[in-house]
């Protein structure tokens, strides 16, 4: 199934998400780019915060792998601002412990 139509179906956050992570654990970065993406739109559509806290630290984790720091850098720092605004203590501390991953 292709990624345009698993969209146009009925699937929740849970399960696009979890499609970004198989992709992502399967070494298919750039389908697991869009499936987060995705994801994000959605979970921005839904003001799911702590969804959009992760996703944009799972994104900065691709973009690592990939070896675009500037671009982990950004979503790392996103996904921290998402998390204090919200006070998200899980994502909070999930994505403090990222950047500094960058620095090594």
């Amino acid at each position: 199934m292709t990624i345009t139509a698993f969209l146009e179906s009925t699937e929740s956050l849970a399960e696009i998400i979890e499609r970004g992570r198989a992709a992502e654990r399967t070494g298919q970065l750039d389908d697991a780019l869009r499936w987060y993406q995705h994801a994000l739109q959605l979970s921005r559509s839904l003001a799911d915060h702590a969804a959009a806290a992760d996703l944009m630290r799972w994104i900065g984790t691709v973009y690592r792998y990939k070896g675009d720091l500037e671009g982990a850098a950004r979503s790392y720092r996103t996904s921290l601002q998402v998390a204090q605004r919200f006070q998200l203590v899980p994502q909070l501390a999930s994505a403090s412990n990222c950047l500094p991953i960058l620095a090594q």
